[in-house]
């Protein structure tokens, strides 16, 4: 069981991995600090604003082939025939999707750890208006802030459980739909509702927008540690009774 998913688990490696280099590739030379008195914050924090939406994403995908993709290619019932527990069916698929979510994004964090200590100076600039047009005149220089151990693994982790948040509510929906689309959408749409509740009943949300630096900061943890418990258990609850 465990190295039939691991199999599986194993082609979708190179995929997020490319991902993930693509967002590091990004983060450090197109959304780098370049022109116009830009505020200039620390490669690994531009670092922790785009993955908080990939690995949120890459939780969703993963936890819907907990279930959901089994119903949608027919092959559930001939899982559930073999002499393995449905607990043991559900935490193994969950967790080579963990792993994986956890391991390339861990280690893609580490990289960029490092690339964010290089020391580097960033150039300002400011638009000077001219009779003909206008130019860009250098008004000085400024270091580049870095991120401390504490902040980037507190950041990290907060992202990986992000990701298991996520990775558990779409397998938790994926128990009761037999189709992987809809059980995307379902995640999605309930992500959305909450967040809408969230707008509805704190107004301070409404004006203003969601600072990802919250998640370098350690109180967030548990509040993030709380939903995996809960989407795990009752998925497996779900799923340990679920008729199919």
């Amino acid at each position: 069981m465990l190295y039939k998913e691991w199999l599986f688990a194993r082609q979708k490696l190179l995929f997020v991995l490319g991902l993930y280099a693509g967002a590091a590739v990004l983060v450090v030379t197109v959304f780098s600090p370049n022109y116009l008195n830009q505020q200039v914050d620390p490669v690994f924090h531009t670092w922790i604003l785009i993955t908080l939406f990939l690995t949120g994403a890459m939780g969703i995908f993963g936890g819907v082939d907990t279930v959901a993709e089994e119903a949608d290619k027919g092959t559930i019932s001939f899982l559930l025939t073999r002499p393995v527990s449905r607990n043991n069916i559900f935490l193994t698929k969950l967790a080579l999707n963990a792993a994986v979510i956890a391991a390339i994004f861990g280690l893609s964090s580490v990289i960029v750890f490092f690339l964010d200590k290089i020391p580097r100076v960033h150039l300002n600039y400011t638009r000077v208006t001219i009779p003909d047009g206008w130019y860009l005149e250098a008004t000085g220089t400024v270091a580049v802030p870095t991120t401390g151990v504490w902040e980037a693994l507190v950041s990290t982790t907060a992202v990986i459980l992000l990701g298991l948040v996520f990775l558990c509510l779409s397998a938790l929906v994926s128990v009761f739909v037999r189709n992987t689309i809809t059980a995307i959408l379902l995640t999605f749409i309930f992500t959305g509702v909450f967040l809408a509740a969230i707008a509805v009943f704190n107004d301070h949300f409404i004006k203003s927008r969601i600072d990802y630096l919250v998640f370098m900061n350690p109180n967030i943890l548990p509040l993030l540690i709380l939903p995996v418990i809960v989407f795990l258990l009752a998925g497996l609850a779900s799923f340990k009774h679920k008729e199919f």
